[in-house]
């Protein structure tokens, strides 16, 4: 077959698949956009191999990936190439009757996992020395306190929630200051014992003397607001936000930071 003919039976197709994509499946503009970028680069694989695209094989098609990896295109990138060719294919089978999908037998690309965000001690000292200005003095204190408890202890933000102020037959996580430690209740009931360091056990004990002066609050929660019920982990997200706002650290903070 003339690579004439060769190119205008793969636009044929392709006309006819983002046809059926935006009118049958009444996919979004930027969806139909995407998939003629991608089969755009299989049809140009295909014309260098003289083959039209329907008659394209697995390992054509493991070769065209290899292509596009060589001009560094990112394997999240490549895979969502994949899966616009497994959709295209699939329509093949169905309406023209293509007899095999030749992307059935490729599995998607290892992609590189990315590593968490972290904030440095500098930063973490910044963000617990940055007061809120307009709130009162106590608040400033416990949120010195929670910012040390979750650099230092490494406890999830829900777990730090449900903190208690001492051990008692209902608690699922609470606080030890004579032996410096936090003992949080998981699955079964398996303990799982934190230490704090010295830092983050004097920022409690300042916490405590002023949280001992609030009336009418939560007999047990450690960390509480200014009414006295037991913090939320939205509450603490958003204290956190306007913390690093204040402090001019440069970037949003978040408690799994």
């Amino acid at each position: 077959m003339s690579t004439s003919l060769i190119q205008s039976r793969n636009s044929l197709f392709i006309r006819q698949y983002l046809d059926y994509c935006e009118y049958e499946k009444r996919l979004a503009k930027r969806s139909i956009a995407i998939y003629l970028h991608d089969l755009t680069q299989l049809v140009d694989f295909c014309e260098q191999q003289k083959c039209t695209i329907e008659k394209v094989s697995t390992q054509q098609i493991r070769s065209c990936l290899g292509q596009l990896r060589l001009k560094d295109q990112k394997a999240s990138t490549l895979n969502l190439a994949l899966s616009s060719w497994r959709g295209f294919f699939q329509w093949l089978t169905r309406y023209h009757a293509l007899e095999v999908n030749p992307c059935l037998g490729i599995k998607t690309l290892k992609q590189a996992q990315r590593l968490p965000k972290v904030i440095s001690i500098e930063q973490v000292a910044q963000l617990a020395e940055s007061p809120i200005t307009q709130d009162p003095p106590f608040l400033e204190f416990r949120d010195q306190a929670i910012v040390e408890m979750l650099y230092g202890s490494g406890l999830r933000v829900a777990e730090l929630c449900s903190l208690d102020t001492h051990q008692h037959p209902k608690a699922s996580a609470w606080i030890d200051m004579q032996q410096a430690l936090v003992v949080v209740k998981g699955k079964g009931n398996k303990e799982r014992i934190v230490p704090i360091g010295s830092i983050c056990q004097k920022a409690i004990e300042t916490w405590l003397k002023h949280r001992s002066a609030i009336k009418n609050c939560d007999s047990f929660a450690l960390f509480i607001g200014n009414r006295g019920s037991r913090l939320t982990p939205q509450s603490i997200w958003q204290r956190l936000k306007r913390r690093a706002e204040k402090s001019d650290i440069g970037q949003s903070i978040h408690p799994h930071m």
